[in-house]
Formats: C-alpha cells, structure tokens, sequence
C-alpha cells in the first residue's frame, strides 16, 4: 500500500438539493480545524452542463442566465466573496479537484467537502488517491427535498408553472437515483463505515444526532457549535470556486442558510395528496430507497 499522503481526513458530505446541507456547512465552518470546500465537483459538472447547447431548455434558461452573470461579475471583480475560492469556474476541472483535495491543509485537523453524487458518479477517478476519506451521505424524506426543489425551480424558470414536471427537469431528474447508487457503490468499495444522517433529525434533533455524528468521524463536539456568527465573512475562508458561489447567491439557493446562525426546528410535513403529482410520484418512486436509507441513520 503507498504511504498516505496527508493524515488529514477528507470528509465528504454528499447532499441532495433543498436539504439544508448549506446550512450544516456554515455550521462545520465555525468547528475548530476545519477547512470548508463547497462543492466543487457540482461545480465541474454544472459548467459541462452550462457549455452543452441541448441543455438550454425553458427549464434550464433562467439558470443559465444566472451563470453567465456570476462569472461576469467574478471577472469584473464585482463579487463580495473573494477569498480562499479559485474565480472561475471556466479554468477548473475533475483533475483540479482531485488534486486539490489531495493537497495538505497546514494548520486544520481536517477537510470538509459538501457536494453532489450526482457530479461525481461518472467520474470517480476523480476521487481523491490515498489520503484518508470519509463518506456521509445526508438525506430527507422525499416529499419535502422534492417539494421545495419544485419551488426553487420554477422560481428560475421561464416554463408554464402548470407544465412543468420535475421528472423531465434534466438538471434534476435523476440525482436521488445516483445519490442511492453511489451510497452502494461507497459502502462497497470506498467506505464500509460510510454514515447517513436525515436532515430532519438534525434539525429536530440536533443535540442527539450531531454529537453522534461528531463522535464518529473523530471530531470533538462542543455544544457552542449550535449558534455562530450571522454574518458571510466566513465564507471567504471556503474553498471551491467563487463564481459557483457566487451563482448560488443570485438565485436565492445559498442566501438563507449563509444568513443562518443557527438550526431551525423543521416544518412538519404537508399532505402528499395535495402536492402536485411529479412530487407525488417521484416520492413514491423514491421511498424504498429513502427507507432503506434511513433505517442506517445515526
């Protein structure tokens, strides 16, 4: 076996969209030794997708658009977030990331990678070599993810409000089928040990289910981890690329969770009759997966 090349452990936290993931990632920022990446593989896979012409569908227009104006405002050095982040998405690949994320990290006790499985499942040799990973994979029940990522996007979105079905959204179709199948594919051949957390749990719960979490990824829990600062100043200490961010923030996606400065109790869940019916099949389509899932939760 080759000699590690940094004893620092990478942990990956793989999320789904409207999870809240953003909001946990704020939290991890302000844990003693930490250094943040914000999907940065989401980012590689979001900019083949930008540069693909069938891609522009009506769906798709309003996110586009919303791209091209974060990385012209990076480069016209108009962004608010210029820090530890690399600029533009345009000049970062699957390599980079890889390499970047084997690099060592002086001074942190160790990495944490939010990020998409859904942007890294056809690309797995992009996966960091012989450095210490774990995996986490965060989940929430279907109906509620599915239903505000309905919102969001057509918040975006130039279609008819009352034609626009979620299971044909290229972005998003499939992404809690390759979340479910990287799971497999981790606890497999990457990591036995691979955790699951609900996002429900942690913010119903979160004095119960983050010092277990904690407890087993080695990192010291304090319960002052449960409030910090309001303020965005800690994002210029993350890593990944500004103008992915920065996108982020112009479509509403991140600008709660980084106004957050501690979790909120969860909304409880709305009857799945009364949502529109790509939620109510997608969240059938998706429940074995999801109970199957959750039944290994901390």
């Amino acid at each position: 076996m080759m000699e590690s090349k940094s004893q620092i452990p990478r942990i990956f936290f793989w999320v789904l969209p409207r999870t809240c993931s953003t909001v946990f990632t704020k939290l991890i920022s302000f844990v003693d030794g930490a250094q943040i990446w914000l999907e940065p593989y989401d980012c590689c896979f979001q900019t083949k997708f930008m540069l693909d012409a069938d891609s522009h569908t009506p769906e798709m227009e309003g996110w586009c658009r919303s791209m091209f104006e974060a990385t012209r405002l990076v480069s016209e050095g108009k962004s608010p977030y210029s820090g530890k982040m690399h600029p533009i998405r345009t000049s970062v690949s699957y390599s980079w990331v890889k390499s970047e994320l084997e690099k060592e990290e002086p001074g942190k006790d160790f990495i944490f990678i939010k990020d998409h499985a859904s942007a890294v499942v056809s690309h797995l040799d992009a996966l960091p070599d012989n450095v210490p990973c774990r995996h986490v994979f965060l989940i929430r029940h279907p109906a509620k993810a599915l239903s505000g990522l309905r919102r969001y996007a057509l918040r975006r979105s130039t279609a008819d409000p009352d034609k626009f079905d979620l299971r044909t959204t290229p972005m998003y179709s499939k992404v809690w089928d390759q979340h479910y199948e990287f799971w497999k594919y981790v606890k497999g051949y990457l990591d036995p040990d691979a955790l699951i957390v609900d996002t429900d749990d942690i913010l119903n719960k979160p004095l119960e289910v983050l010092p277990k979490l904690f407890q087993q990824l080695n990192i010291p829990w304090k319960d002052s981890y449960l409030k910090w600062p309001k303020s965005d100043d800690i994002v210029r200490e993350w890593k990944g690329v500004e103008d992915h961010f920065l996108r982020g923030m112009l479509t509403k996606v991140f600008d709660q969770a980084i106004a957050s400065e501690c979790l909120l109790p969860s909304k409880p869940l709305e009857n799945l009759e009364d949502m529109s019916k790509d939620i109510q099949e997608l969240t059938k389509q998706y429940m074995p997966a999801y109970e199957e899932m959750y039944a290994k939760s901390i």
